[in-house]
């Protein structure tokens, strides 16, 4: 498989994902939660009590999916 078949992939993965795990707070464009910065280790970890973490629950890659994609929005 070539890479460029792959990176379309992972980024739609990165959607899906945030429309499934995030929407819900962060809203369609991830604005809806002002001044927030999408990094990995606040998906892993999260925020307590608001936001969850996500380490154990998504593969690193998919972490890494939702990250490109939260910040691609901006």
């Amino acid at each position: 498989m070539l890479l460029s078949s792959i990176l379309p992939a992972i980024a739609q993965d990165g959607k899906a994902l945030f429309g499934k795990k995030c929407v819900m707070c962060h809203g369609v464009d991830g604005k809806k939660v002002a001044g927030v910065k999408f990094t990995e280790e606040g998906i892993k970890k999260g925020k307590p009590p608001k936001m969850p973490a996500y380490e154990g629950k998504l593969t690193p890659e998919e972490i890494k999916a939702v990250v490109d994609y939260a910040n691609s929005l901006k």
